[in-house]
């Protein structure tokens, strides 16, 4: 392995060996930090990063984008890389409306659904609220 390098420390190579020298390499913080099995990984036209690095790499807090991929934005929306469009203040009605109302029934996410027919996550879940309320109020 040879000697330390300032800054680094030892690293485990293949997490489910032991510490031997074929098996460890000396690491920085910051790369043993994206080899944690935990990071959220986001890949973008096959650019896998943490989403810590992403972050660094756009200069764009974390937290911010993950809240925008917990709103139910896109990857590249998140990231800043494609521009956010802000649903439509119109209501599903008709057959959509029944659509969306059978899978979110069956279990199917807001996200989901939204991104199959091509409507913002929380015009989803607007349009299932007032039809919830129309259904209390009218005995539907």
């Amino acid at each position: 392995m040879g000697d330390r390098t300032e800054g680094t420390t030892l690293e485990r190579t293949d997490y489910n060996k032991d510490y031997s020298p074929n098996n460890c390499e000396w690491a920085s913080a910051e790369m043993q930090a994206n080899n944690k099995s935990d990071n959220v990984l986001l890949e973008v036209d096959g650019d896998k990063k943490t989403l810590s690095q992403w972050a660094r790499d756009l200069d764009i807090l974390p937290n911010t984008i993950q809240y925008r991929l917990y709103r139910g934005w896109s990857v590249e929306e998140a990231l800043g890389l494609e521009p956010h469009i802000v649903p439509s203040k119109k209501l599903l009605k008709g057959a959509l409306l029944e659509y969306v109302i059978e899978q979110s029934k069956a279990g199917r996410t807001q996200t989901d659904i939204g991104r199959e027919i091509g409507i913002h996550p929380s015009a989803i879940s607007r349009a299932l609220k007032t039809a919830e309320e129309r259904t209390r109020k009218h005995g539907e």
